[in-house]
């Protein structure tokens, strides 16, 4: 009898942790609702970490890393033992790393099997430009050509790093990060005079981060902002954020990029965008087309939303922000039908001169801002399409042309004036 009472007992205890687990599990659940849609939160997971010194442990005596602090965050959010690989070397520029992850086999090795993967890179691609400048030596009329050499090549690099790293691990639940990158100078380049013009070319590289970075899915976290201030004028310096070299972050300003990333959770890719037309693949398979559905997710060409304001050689150059600046904000509305009447009433077709407006079919703006990730897309190509094959499905247009029609303008706007549609 004793005996049977002490297995019943044992019973009854047992039923009673698997109800505290089964809550303390559900509990974990609600509080970080991110852990379900990830990796497994349990086993161990392999973290790499791309970039230049602020990814690397043994850059500066005596400095901090975020690495092992996000490190760690990660092991205790998602229950898990985390390995770190520090992919990543002082002073490295965006050509340095695209060259390491095409060719040096241990780092595409351990990329195409981590669980997770954060990106840093871009602030050696402008500094040395930024001395440069400061030594009137940088070339041009204005003196900023290697600024604008910095920007488009960090442009190039960067968007075949992002499809470098993706085509190594295509594991569905990988936790893919990126960063902008701060600006440490601003009391010193306000100081001479040089502020606005180092921060129009940093925001640009900024752009290029999230705009390539979100169409390949990686979430992006926004250090700029926390650094330098939603408007970029704040000093990360007087903030206490860097480093007594002056351009590394300190421990605080590497706890600040740990809990920036930690704040994006754990969740796997954005959601896909097979034909990057801005439009998720979701979306285009739904059966409202004011919602972006009744399109085909691989045809890039049914989803007529395109750069506004149009893109002209005066505006593309502006800094990220600025509302004259061309986006793209993933919706068909009346912005988009002024700009594709922009681009036919001026006359946009292949081989034209570029107008008095600054619009030509032909240049290559969008790719330069990061609206597209094709170096042969035209800015005309944008704003060029053809009526949808089937006129009762008038919403799905058809590929350009080689030229901005009047029937182009008055597709855009009859899609526009039946409700437009919205991908957001």
């Amino acid at each position: 009898m004793l005996k049977s009472k002490l297995v019943k007992f044992r019973l009854f205890l047992l039923s009673l942790s698997l109800v505290i687990l089964i809550g303390f599990v559900l509990v974990i659940s609600k509080i970080n609702p991110n852990i379900s849609s990830t990796v497994k939160a349990s086993g161990s997971l392999t973290y790499s970490a791309l970039g230049d010194s602020i990814s690397n442990p043994y850059t500066v005596s005596g400095m901090s890393n975020y690495v092992p602090v996000f490190s760690n965050y990660a092991a205790t959010d998602l229950s898990s033992s985390v390995t770190n690989n520090y992919d990543s070397y002082p002073g490295w520029t965006s050509s340095d790393l695209l060259n390491a992850v095409k060719t040096n086999q241990d780092w595409r090795i351990g990329i195409s099997q981590s669980n997770i993967i954060t990106l840093y890179i871009g602030f050696n691609d402008l500094f040395a430009a930024r001395k440069s400048y400061k030594e009137n030596t940088c070339g041009g009329v204005d003196n900023q050509n290697c600024l604008r050499t910095a920007s488009a090549n960090f442009r190039i690099n960067y968007d075949q790093i992002l499809i470098e790293i993706k085509n190594l691990n295509n594991n569905p639940n990988l936790v893919l990060r990126t960063v902008t990158i701060y600006n440490p100078f601003v009391s010193q380049d306000k100081a001479d005079g040089s502020f606005t013009i180092y921060k129009s070319y940093l925001e640009q590289v900024n752009g290029y981060i999230k705009n390539d970075a979100q169409a390949q899915g990686f979430l992006i976290g926004d250090i700029y902002s926390a650094y330098n201030g939603l408007t970029g004028d704040e000093d990360p310096v007087s903030k206490n954020l860097i480093y007594t070299d002056g351009n590394h972050p300190n421990d605080t300003g590497m706890a600040v990029i740990a809990n920036v990333l930690r704040a994006l959770g754990y969740s796997a890719l954005s959601p896909q965008d097979t034909d990057n037309d801005g439009c998720p693949d979701a979306k285009e398979l739904g059966s409202d087309w004011k919602k972006g559905g009744q399109r085909d997710p691989h045809n890039r060409w049914d989803f007529y939303d395109v750069p506004t304001p149009a893109i002209t050689s005066f505006n593309w150059n502006l800094p990220a922000g600025d509302p004259a600046r061309p986006k793209m904000d993933h919706a068909i509305n009346a912005n988009d039908a002024q700009a594709v009447f922009a681009y036919f009433k001026n006359g946009a077709h292949q081989g034209q001169t570029t107008s008095v407006n600054g619009i030509s079919y032909d240049t290559h703006y969008g790719y330069l801002m990061g609206l597209t990730n094709d170096p042969n897309f035209t800015d005309g190509m944008f704003y060029d399409r053809v009526a949808s094959a089937d006129p009762t499905q008038f919403w799905k247009t058809g590929s350009p042309t080689s030229a901005v029609t009047p029937q182009a303008a008055q597709l855009a706007f009859s899609i526009f004036s039946r409700g437009g549609t919205n991908c957001n």
